[in-house]
């Protein structure tokens, strides 16, 4: 109720700023519950939980507001690693070579999480995932997990420091 309140209060203040104003509203994870009580809220084991099903629970609502007219382009589903995709794109923000990468990994792949990805419109398990990765070889270009490899190793490279 309070982060409604003084959701309110922010978005009215910017409202009358004269600079172009954009406010990205985002969790960046669902609440850690118990899988008991997941188990109790389903009326099922938690553990016989189909991928679909359990990606219901990876679901995290977000907006964008803006105190400009803009063309803000937001699919109906995206990974959280996309939201800075989307921004980008919003505010009409030059990209370097990882977001220009990361707009095509979205076409191939709009969902990754810890868990699953959506490929071609599935949602596959992470394991199965892993061992499709392990085929990937540097000249694959034409394997559907290709970029996603390219991907998987960017993230390495990144959380090293390196760009």
């Amino acid at each position: 109720k309070l982060t409604d309140k003084d959701t309110k209060a922010l978005i009215e203040y910017f409202s009358a700023v004269p600079d172009d104003t954009m406010i990205v509203f985002f969790g960046d994870h669902q609440p850690m519950i118990d899988k008991d009580f997941y188990s109790k809220l389903l009326g099922q084991d938690f553990s016989s939980v189909t991928v679909p099903e359990n990606s219901k629970l990876y679901k995290i609502p977000y907006f964008v507001w803006t105190n400009y007219d803009a063309d803000i382009e937001v699919p109906e589903e995206a990974s959280i690693n996309y939201l800075p995709n989307i921004i980008l794109n919003a505010a009409g923000v030059a990209k370097n070579d990882w977001f220009n990468f990361t707009d095509e990994m979205f076409a191939d792949y709009p969902i990754v999480t810890e868990n699953f990805i959506e490929v071609n419109e599935k949602l596959v398990e992470m394991d199965q995932v892993h061992e499709r990765l392990d085929e990937v070889k540097s000249d694959s270009y034409g394997h559907p997990y290709y970029r996603l490899k390219k991907f998987q190793l960017g993230v390495y490279v990144r959380a090293l420091g390196r760009n």
